[in-house]
Order: structure tokens, then sequence, then C-alpha cells
């Protein structure tokens, strides 16, 4: 049996949203509208905080793609001195060693405000967990998108593998329920779109950061002040 006989081709610079669109379109479904997909509680979050606080997320699947801890600690010292929120450094399990690189650089008087969350909780209770948050700071991972789905101001720290594909949100269709991600890029590399899983064969500089376990030079270029800039004004918003 002939399982296609059609071949859809979208443009190659549009975010994947808009992309699955245009594919639905094709297939005659002509109703059929971008948007982001909003996640109704599904658990319940015991002993939610009762104090206000936000996620940091420091761990990616790759160290490539995270962000220096002592970047993540200024951040985190800031947002305790500033608006006196608790931080809750989540990620799995495995990633216990990436919030001790944290805790390391913070703040003596900050550390009683920051609780180790890491593998602590269900992939349902996090959802919730972000729910609750007043925002997300985050790695190119899985709490980017949890937070979106859920409503949670997100500010995601993004390198140029990907460029554009993931990250930023487009949508045809707003959904009062959820609110995209900010990400935040580098300033535009000649390199941009070169695809996580070649990069390492491909640069030599990024061959050494793999090595290495540094994050790529994508990543590493990043400065605090640009990622604060997004996080004071969402939360003075």
């Amino acid at each position: 049996k002939q399982a296609y006989n059609k071949v859809v081709v979208s443009a190659p610079d549009r975010m994947d949203y808009i992309k699955q669109s245009y594919f639905m379109k094709k297939l005659g479904i002509s109703s059929f509208r971008a948007s982001i997909s909003y996640m109704k509680p599904m658990v319940e979050l015991k002993n939610i905080p009762n104090s206000k606080y936000c996620i940091v997320a420091p761990g990616a699947s790759k160290s490539g793609k995270r962000w220096e801890p002592e970047k993540f600690a200024t951040i985190i010292n800031n947002l305790v001195h500033n608006y006196d929120l608790d931080i809750y450094v989540c990620g799995s399990k495995g990633e216990s060693d990436i919030y001790q690189e944290v805790l390391q650089n913070i703040d003596l008087d900050v550390k009683e405000k920051v609780i180790d969350f890491m593998g602590k909780t269900s992939l349902l209770e996090y959802l919730e967990l972000i729910r609750k948050a007043e925002i997300v700071i985050s790695n190119d991972s899985s709490p980017v998108h949890m937070s979106a789905a859920v409503g949670t101001p997100c500010v995601c720290i993004i390198g140029g593998w990907d460029y554009h594909r993931l990250l930023p949100y487009e949508v045809e269709k707003e959904n009062e329920d959820t609110i995209p991600p900010v990400a935040i890029y580098s300033d535009k590399m000649k390199c941009f779109n070169c695809f996580d899983h070649y990069v390492g064969y491909q640069n030599k500089k990024c061959r050494q950061c793999v090595k290495e376990g540094k994050p790529y030079p994508c990543i590493s270029s990043i400065n605090v002040s640009k990622v604060e800039k997004e996080i004071n004004h969402i939360l003075n918003r």
C-alpha cells in the first residue's frame, strides 16, 4: 500500500508550531491554528510553599547547553536581594552536582532562601510547582515548555544550535491561560543553526567545550545583565 503520495514542504526558517499548522492545513484541516496548549492540573502538589518563590533550572541534557553555575548563582543572589523570593533549584536527581556548583557561588545570607529540589518531584508535581511560581529561569530544557503550558513567565538561556525552530515561540492563536517564554540568545554567530547533535564534530571550539564539560560559546557568551534585564521586566510588570 502507498503510505503517502505528496511531500509538504514548509518554510525552513519558521518555528515548529507554524510548520505544524501549515502541515495540518495542507491535510485539509483549514481551521487549525498554531497555539500553546494549556495543561490543566492533574495532581495535587502537597506542601506547596506559602511564600512567593521562583524556580531556577540550571541543568540540561548536555553540558554544552548549560549556562555557567556561577552565572545562575548571581541571578539567584539578585532575586533574593531585590525581590525577597525563595528559590527552588530544580532538575533531575542526577543533576545534584550542578546544584552544588551553584550553591558554592551563592552569598552566605542568601543560602537560607535556596531550596534543593533536584529529583524531589514527579513530572506532574514539577508541573504544579512551576504553575505556582512567580517566574522560571532555565536552560533550554523541559521546564521552559512546561512553564508556557501552565501560564508561568519563563526566561530561557538558549544557544544557536536550533535557532528559531523551537524558540522563540510563534503562534497564530493566543491562549489567555498560557505565556510564551522569553528566549535569551547570544549575538547571532555564523554557526547558528548548527544543530546540537552535529556541533561537537564540526566546530573546533565547541568540540573542545564538549571534551571539557563546558558550555558552548553561544551559551557562555550570554552575560548576566542580559538575563537580569528580562527577569526584572517580568517581575516589575
